[in-house]
């Protein structure tokens, strides 16, 4: 293992030689033994290691705040939390709106369905569609049309 190659697996996985990679254990430790340099860095990393471990380390709650905290449910007791459709929609009248705009969603999907299905006269129909065509092929509008 090249020193430079410790000392990234110094900076990702920390001084302990337990967080490092099974495969590379061996191979650091044998750097460890015969260079100045890893020894060093390696003592740099247990450093920072330390000073990490001190500042995420948790501090316990006095019991003056573990009172307060159970404290909390006594002084703002919740109330009946089920609601009526009545009732939201007096407290919200926006969904109201959402469920009036969900049915006219709705009635459109149908219509549109409605009149995509309905069939036209045979001989409209035919000259309507001869003029989408000549409209789309670039045909001149009499061209193909039905006698």
């Amino acid at each position: 293992m090249r020193l430079e190659e410790f000392e990234e697996l110094l900076e990702r996985r920390g001084a302990d030689p337990a967080a490092w990679p099974w495969g590379r254990r061996r191979a650091a430790r044998q750097l460890l033994g015969r260079s100045a340099a890893a020894r060093k860095a390696h003592d740099q990393a247990r450093t920072l290691d330390s000073w990490i471990g001190d500042a995420v380390r948790p501090v316990p709650a006095s019991a003056g705040l573990k009172a307060q905290l159970c404290r909390i449910p006594q002084n703002h007791p919740r109330g009946n939390d089920r609601l009526t459709i009545g009732l939201m929609l007096k407290t919200r009248p926006w969904r109201g709106l959402c469920y009036a705009g969900l049915a006219a969603a709705m009635a459109s999907l149908v219509a549109g369905v409605l009149v995509g299905t309905m069939q036209p006269p045979a001989e409209s129909g035919h000259a309507q569609m001869m003029d989408i065509a000549s409209l789309v092929y670039g045909l001149p509008p009499d061209q193909g049309r039905l006698q």
